[in-house]
């Protein structure tokens, strides 16, 4: 639902994020949950943050597994978060299989590194880009991320280069030690403007 007031949002990539990537994860049997996504994301939405997935899930369009199993498996996975105090705002996916000559323009610029499910994000919860961050595992998350005008991105792969383009971090629980400090910041200074 869209808010009249806008607030930014953390974006999270599924696999290898929220959960182990284990290679086109569609039961709840191999979604394993990251240590420390939880604990996050409940605090950034205390923070005043909206939590919004954005996942590639070319397994749909590949024929891997159906539509109705990658719903069934969402519905499970926002499930646990609801439990764990840290709704998810809002899911969206492209599930379209990347060698398809036929896809539609549309599922082309939703797909990552295209930035389209973030701006669906923005114009559905009314997000704040420009005070947003991105939690990826992949260069292409980060891409997306970029082309949408995330500022503040993370990178969950320490073999990965370092990069000025985003922050390169090992794990979960390093990454919510940056971003807490981000969004602390971030609410000191809208503190500081009212005063």
């Amino acid at each position: 639902m869209k808010s009249n007031v806008s607030k930014p949002a953390l974006f999270l990539d599924r696999d290898g994020v929220i959960n182990k990537n284990h290679g086109y994860v569609f039961e709840q049997e191999n979604f394993d949950f990251m240590e420390g996504i939880f604990d996050l994301c409940a605090w950034i939405k205390k923070a005043g943050y909206h939590l919004v997935v954005v996942t590639n899930q070319s397994g749909v369009g590949r024929g891997l597994f159906s539509q109705n199993q990658y719903q069934l498996l969402t519905e499970w996975m926002c499930v646990q978060f609801e439990r764990n105090m840290a709704t998810l705002d809002l899911v969206l996916a492209s599930t379209m299989d990347p060698e398809d000559l036929n896809a539609s323009d549309i599922e082309k610029r939703r797909r990552k590194p295209a930035p389209g499910m973030f701006f669906e994000a923005q114009e559905i919860l009314n997000v704040d880009l420009a005070n947003s961050i991105m939690i990826g595992d992949s260069l292409s998350d980060m891409e997306a991320a970029t082309n949408a005008g995330v500022p503040n991105r993370f990178l969950l792969d320490h073999l990965v280069h370092r990069s000025s383009n985003y922050v390169v971090v090992e794990n979960l629980i390093d990454c919510a030690e940056k971003i807490k400090v981000l969004a602390e910041n971030r609410n000191k200074q809208i503190k500081d403007g009212r005063k």
